[in-house]
């Protein structure tokens, strides 16, 4: 996510400052500002991004860039369908056409999800949202996976980001290829099977392949993807983001074994 974010952050800086001589110095403190927002986005800091996209919405609500900074605000929320409403009436190719861009995946969420049932893990720092039917019994062990993987990766950082995290289960590829900027090609071709991106966890079904795959390590290890990219810059090498990745995936499969000991136990 932060190198898209980033990217977006200097679309901002030159939209903003795009006006004439009579707007320079207005533009100038806008810009900054915006630039400062999109930046912070980018680093996966929502909290201290938005006060600064209040700010902004207080002085120029109505400048395209204002309206994109707090649609992609409301994306990263999970509320796709006010992501989709502050870009109401803005031109799709408004900050250089990351208007239309994020309109679309805003569409497209919000659409999927619609129906989606939201199931908080046993610890609530989760909340897996799945389509109504058999991804339940997935739905109830997948927050077992994160509740442990979370544990693990919250001691080995000496920091828990303020949940609940999100977490998608999708029913297909092709619905992963909705929920992201990757084509179902794409996605085909890489094998790609879960997401972190946009704040949350996007993880396909196992269901959802011929013979399965081993979904809970992929929850483990994108569970520490999503953290090491919300945590604060200081910090250990990414050698070590990767150490505690295969560590929580370890913490996480235990948990798991032991629960269905005491299940088989019963």
């Amino acid at each position: 996510m932060s190198g898209r974010r980033l990217a977006l952050a200097a679309v901002v800086a030159l939209a903003v400052g795009a006006g004439g001589p009579a707007q320079a110095r207005r533009d100038r403190a806008l810009s900054g500002d915006a630039l400062r927002a999109a930046r912070l986005l980018g680093e996966a800091q929502v909290a201290a991004a938005r006060p600064v996209i209040a700010a902004l919405v207080a002085r120029a609500p109505d400048e395209p860039e204002v309206r994109w900074l707090t649609a992609e605000l409301a994306m990263l929320d999970g509320d796709y369908p006010r992501a989709v409403a502050s870009l109401v009436g803005v031109p799709d190719d408004a900050v250089d056409g990351e208007v239309g861009a994020t309109r679309a995946l805003a569409q497209r969420s919000a659409e999927l999800t619609a129906s989606f049932v939201r199931v908080p893990s046993p610890s609530g720092r989760f909340v897996v949202a799945h389509a109504p039917g058999p991804d339940a019994t997935i739905a109830a062990l997948a927050g077992e996976v994160l509740d442990a993987a979370a544990a693990a990766i919250g001691a080995d950082l000496g920091y828990t980001p303020p949940g609940p995290i999100r977490v998608e289960l999708l029913g297909s590829p092709a619905d992963l290829a909705r929920l992201s900027t990757l084509t179902e090609a794409e996605i085909e071709t890489t094998g790609t099977i879960a997401l972190s991106k946009y704040g949350k966890l996007m993880v396909v079904s196992p269901r959802a392949t011929l013979v399965g795959y081993p979904w809970m390590d992929t929850l483990a290890h994108s569970t520490c993807t999503w953290w090491w990219r919300a945590r604060p810059r200081a910090g250990a090498g990414v050698a070590a983001g990767g150490a505690r990745a295969l560590r929580a995936t370890a913490v996480a499969r235990g948990a798991l074994r032991r629960r269905r000991r005491v299940a088989h136990a019963g």
